[in-house]
């Protein structure tokens, strides 16, 4: 199921922004689409990460050891990507619950849009 989960969201140099939770009701694959609309002066890169969860208050990068549950930008442009691993449970599924996306900024402000669709396979 799709959810549109950031419109015209701003996030200044340095700073992290969390999205709503997303329930994976039974899902196991997320497709995120991304678009970084625009960016401030000074700006070098953003980058979009998926987090996972089981309780709502602890929040883990789905893959700490590598960049598989990440969306990166050097410019303006469109992105989509489908995140599925799930490091934490050693699977290439996810299992959590929950998940959401994480938006941070590096050197300019960078203002974001994105959704996700949750899917089995």
């Amino acid at each position: 199921m799709y959810q549109k989960l950031a419109d015209n969201v701003a996030i200044a140099a340095g700073e992290q922004v969390e999205s709503p939770a997303v329930s994976m009701e039974g899902a196991n694959i997320v497709q995120v689409d991304a678009v970084l609309i625009s960016v401030g002066s000074g700006f070098s890169s953003a980058t979009i990460t998926l987090e996972i969860s089981n309780d709502l208050e602890n929040w883990t990068e789905a893959d700490p050891t590598d960049t598989t549950d990440q969306i990166s930008f050097t410019t303006i442009g469109y992105k989509t990507a489908t995140l599925r691993t799930d490091y934490a449970s050693g699977g290439t599924r996810i299992s959590a619950a929950y998940v959401r996306l994480r938006y941070e900024a590096v050197g300019g402000t960078a203002i974001f849009a994105a959704g996700i669709n949750t899917a089995s396979a």
